[in-house]
């Protein structure tokens, strides 16, 4: 959203609004933590790389270990004590897990989400199974699945699946899905993107995405 903005708004002050200057724009990236795009890191830490180079050439201003605070009508207020002056506010956050998953004496990960084995069975249990964006699901290359509907319908799918065989029965089988592909716009036309694992920079990226 933020390169996206930032691009637009430069495209729009050259073209209806001469008596603008660019830069006089200012759209700032606030990112709580240290490295941006980190869902591309488990599997396609050199996609993250990439994005990062570029962005620092943009002129995007990002403010790296931050959260916001507070807001008014007029300003942004960090939890730094920074104040941006600002009338519009953009929020793209993560979602926290439902309370009720606060109650289940379950193993979870950092995020809170319900830990499972390869086969979407909550750890430590032998009939109590749990998928989509509240579980951490093995990723079959390693780490978890990423909260992604894709994701979230392919392990319900993989529970149903053993919930057939352990009433037939038969032997369980895993999740195997590791996903079709991710893209990130990162304004200008580019992107970063890969199709099942296959990497792709740039404007190829921003085409194929």
């Amino acid at each position: 959203v933020a390169t996206e903005l930032q691009h637009y708004f430069q495209l729009l002050v050259r073209k209806e609004y001469p008596g603008v200057q660019p830069d006089e724009v200012r759209v700032v990236l606030v990112h709580s933590g240290q490295e941006l795009l980190p869902e591309l890191l488990p599997h396609h830490a050199k996609l993250q790389s990439w994005a990062e180079r570029y962005l620092l050439t943009t002129g995007l201003e990002i403010l790296r270990n931050r959260r916001l605070a507070a807001a008014t009508p007029e300003e942004a207020v960090l939890d730094s004590g920074e104040r941006i002056p600002t009338r519009t506010i953009i929020s793209c956050t993560g979602m926290g897990m439902p309370p009720v998953l606060e109650k289940l004496a379950v193993d979870k990960d950092e995020r809170g989400r319900v830990k499972t084995d390869a086969f979407c069975r909550v750890i430590g249990t032998d009939r109590v199974w749990a998928g989509g964006d509240c579980a951490a699901v093995p990723h079959p290359k390693g780490g978890y699945n990423p909260p992604l509907a894709i994701f979230a319908i392919t392990t319900g799918q993989a529970i149903g699946k053993n919930l057939a065989r352990l009433f037939a029965p038969r032997p369980l089988v895993p999740n195997r899905f590791v996903g079709l592909g991710d893209a990130c716009s990162l304004g200008r036309g580019r992107a970063v993107g890969h199709l099942r694992g296959f990497p792709f920079y740039g404007r190829l990226a921003g085409l194929i995405r």
